[in-house]
């Protein structure tokens, strides 16, 4: 089970089991360059254009800061790709960055989603709206799509389609939640 591994996961790596909004701006600024335990963070970015980057500023103003300036100091990593992003985030001790809940379950990352201000980021948590730190995704199509894509596209609609989305911790609008 994802929850089972996860805790393995959990229990090999130094952690910290929340962050708040402004040590998320004081790591991103480099204020705090320091975990608890005394490991370096290596905070791992996104390009400046990407959504990733866009939806972390959103958190607050000061986050926001953080991030402006993480993106102009010289020798910081950026990942290209959702995958990237993930491989950097596992090969790094103290490596912190952004992702999703379903691509860490997806493709069964070594890696734990750290809870904002004490909310542990679950589907449930957003579907509340306790945890409000989301994107959305959409297909979208130029013309008609093509039969594979539109194959794909009923797919993803359907009964099957939605259970493997919650399943990788997605809120699929009208559906109830698992139980995780």
């Amino acid at each position: 089970k994802f929850e089972d591994a996860l805790k393995d996961v959990q229990a090999a790596k130094q952690h910290v089991a929340s962050l708040s909004l402004q040590q998320i701006a004081d790591i991103y600024s480099g204020k705090q360059s320091r975990w608890q335990d005394g490991t370096p963070i290596r905070v791992i970015l996104r390009p400046r254009t990407d959504a990733d980057t866009k939806s972390l500023a959103a958190f607050s103003t000061a986050v926001g800061e953080g991030v402006a300036k993480s993106l102009l100091r010289e020798g910081m990593i950026v990942a290209n790709t959702d995958q990237d992003m993930a491989t950097e985030l596992e090969r790094l001790p103290g490596a912190i960055g952004t992702t999703t809940l379903g691509l860490i379950r997806a493709e069964k990352r070594q890696l734990m989603a750290i809870p904002i201000e004490g909310v542990v980021p679950t589907a449930q948590a957003v579907a509340e709206g306790r945890y409000k730190h989301v994107r959305s995704s959409y297909m979208v199509t130029k013309g008609a799509p093509a039969a594979e894509v539109a194959r794909f596209m009923e797919f993803v609609q359907s009964p099957h389609g939605k259970r493997i989305l919650i399943e990788l911790g997605h809120v699929v609008p009208g559906e109830p939640r698992a139980a995780r």
